[in-house]
């Protein structure tokens, strides 16, 4: 019976790609889950992971494991479900706080999946700044976050779904910027630019990204609505620097264009964050269906 938890050790390694966050997760000390890995590769007579300074990665055996592990999880949680929700025969709420866009473009189909197999839990959406999601934690408000990992305070626990790049975009008549040859950051001043509000998360992290590279940036106009942005860009009312996961359908219509950096804008994790504790049945249900669709892997 040991072995089922050297499993749970190497899929929430896998899932986090760091001993030391899944470590705190399960409530272990890292040794432990380090042995219970070196355990599980001499039981499978395979290497799962490649050791670096920033983590640990799946190697192709470990990509193997954590497909068909993923899956058993799923199974287990929806099985579980099934009997609690039965034997109790009552709601059970889950309150998520989540950005407007996030919201829209990630969590809207996957609330419409959830709920069609959960009829017995209610998922609450509060729509909220990146900036409060510390405080309605702290104060019991939702349940959990879905937002940048990297904004996580110490004292809560996340654990990653997918990574998000953004990209700047623009309509048909900046034809220029659509070449083989990548801009430069320094040349998109000359044109006007649509960008996040200066109190947005977003807002402050390209900022201080471009800042880094000696380059202020002075939007012609501020939105914070990624659906309005891109409308905005197809009546070529300039460019917009937004995240790829909004832009697909635009994208994929041509009618928007992706426009060529020298430099890749930096990636960003999101996660679901949530306080230390016990959660309740729907809530860990609903955390489990969205890690088991995660695309990291």
């Amino acid at each position: 019976m040991q072995e089922l938890s050297y499993f749970e050790y190497f899929y929430c390694v896998a899932v986090n790609k760091n001993i030391s966050k899944a470590s705190e997760i399960l409530h272990v000390s890292q040794p432990a889950v380090s042995k219970a890995l070196s355990k599980l590769e001499e039981i499978l007579c395979c290497k799962l992971f490649d050791r670096s300074r920033k983590g640990v990665v799946l190697t192709n055996e470990g990509l193997l494991l954590f497909k068909a592990v993923k899956e058993i999880y799923a199974l287990m949680n929806r099985t579980k479900n099934l009997f609690l929700y039965g034997a109790a025969n009552e709601q059970q709420t889950v309150t998520v706080g989540i950005g407007r866009d996030l919201c829209e473009y990630y969590l809207l189909p996957h609330i419409k999946v959830f709920s069609n197999e959960n009829k017995d839990t209610i998922i609450s959406v509060k729509i909220m700044r990146t900036n409060d999601m510390d405080s309605a934690l702290e104060r019991g408000e939702i349940d959990f976050s879905i937002c940048d990992t990297d904004l996580v305070k110490n004292k809560y626990l996340n654990q990653p779904l997918f990574h998000l790049t953004d990209q700047l975009v623009s309509g048909p008549t900046f034809t220029e910027l659509m070449g083989t040859q990548p801009v430069g950051f320094l040349s998109l001043l000359e044109y006007p630019l649509i960008m996040y509000s200066s109190i947005s998360y977003r807002r402050r992290y390209l900022n201080t990204f471009f800042a880094e590279r000696g380059i202020r940036i002075t939007p012609a106009i501020e939105i914070d609505d990624a659906r309005i942005a891109i409308e905005l860009v197809k009546q070529n009312q300039g460019i917009a620097c937004l995240s790829s996961l909004y832009l697909r359908e635009a994208v994929l219509n041509k009618d928007i264009s992706i426009i060529p950096t020298i430099e890749p804008l930096p990636e960003r994790t999101i996660g679901i964050c949530y306080s230390q504790g016990k959660m309740s049945c729907g809530c860990e249900a609903f955390a489990h269906y969205l890690l088991s669709t995660s695309t990291l892997m």
